[in-house]
């Protein structure tokens, strides 16, 4: 995947110069490849948002094409470990600490999604981002990015209606009302909280550009996306020492936690997630439902285990001391 940064912290603009990553703000032009597309094409910066991970710290600009009208996401490390363009991750293996029972890199987690369709891989997808609506609907928005709850509510309730992994024109015309509002013409400034909401918001719109493909790698980088978000809250409370209510629950849980999720050495938000995530791989899987699994009584019991560590999540990010 062709990608518009030049060196480990510069950005191709537009006009064919370059500049700093840091340097780039709302409205600049900067260019990249598109895929399918020949050659490059320009994308309007409607955001810039930082994060600061334990350890893979970047900055996200938040782009229109102005040719296809889809929020892509270029994110540059600031430690070189990773780049993410266009939702697809490269790796620089020589920069992580993978091992065999290490959740970043192994392929025994990806075996379910290998042996799914289309269709399944989107019900993955659409149960990975269900991990992450607490957040979304339980933890009020800051007032100046301007986002409609009812807007929300459709693109959420749209973005369940058909997981057939093909595209749908209503959930896209949610998705379009949605962005409309004054956060994706803004720079922000998040807190933890708003942090796992613009995460959130940004899978939505992943899963979007996905569909009509919805291949084994976007499914991947989806449903990795929500684990990442998990390890981040774990090492976030460690290395603040912040102490929230559960913390007792918690530590049970891990001192019981079975094999092989116990091999991963995780966190209990990471493991949780793993636990559900495995559940509703095997779920999906095993399903003789297809499309319409959220209708069965095994879609049931995947939408309430993922809705309950959901809302655990949600619990915690809003008992974090906010800065």
């Amino acid at each position: 995947m062709p990608h518009s940064f030049t060196g480990s912290t510069r950005v191709l603009m537009a006009d064919g110069t370059t500049k700093a990553i840091d340097r780039v703000r709302v409205g600049d032009e900067i260019t990249n490849s598109v895929p399918g597309a020949t050659g490059t094409q320009a994308h309007k910066v409607t955001a810039v948002m930082s994060r600061a991970g334990a350890r893979w710290p970047f900055l996200r600009l938040a782009c229109w094409l102005f040719t296809h009208r889809q929020l892509s996401l270029f994110c540059q490390p600031l430690s070189g470990a990773r780049v993410l363009v266009m939702g697809t991750a490269f790796w620089n293996t020589d920069d992580c600490e993978g091992s065999p029972m290490d959740w970043r890199f192994d392929g025994i987690l990806t075996a379910q999604i290998r042996r799914m369709d289309r269709a399944q891989r989107h019900q993955a997808v659409f149960f990975a981002l269900r991990r992450l609506q607490a957040p979304l609907t339980d933890i009020p928005m800051p007032e100046e990015w301007g986002v409609d709850p009812t807007a929300l509510a459709v693109l959420l309730r749209q973005g369940a209606a058909q997981l057939n992994g093909e595209p749908n024109d209503a959930f896209q015309q949610a998705l379009d009302r949605f962005s409309e509002a004054p956060l994706f013409e803004s720079e922000v400034d998040p807190q933890l909280p708003e942090n796992f909401q613009l995460e959130a918001i940004s899978g939505w719109m992943l899963a979007s550009e996905a569909l009509g493909e919805m291949s084994e790698a976007q499914t991947d980088a989806l449903v990795v996306r929500t684990r990442e978000l998990a390890d981040y809250l774990d090492v976030y409370l460690r290395d603040t020492l912040t102490v929230v209510p559960g913390e007792e629950e918690r530590e049970r849980y891990l001192g019981n936690v079975a094999e092989p999720l116990r091999a991963y050495n995780a966190g209990y938000f990471a493991t949780r997630n793993l636990e559900v995530e495995g559940r509703c791989h095997e779920g999906i899987l095993t399903a003789a439902d297809g499309p319409d699994l959220l209708a069965s009584a095994t879609g049931r019991e995947l939408l309430d285990l993922c809705d309950n560590y959901s809302r655990e999540l949600a619990a915690v990010l809003s008992a974090v001391p906010r800065d």
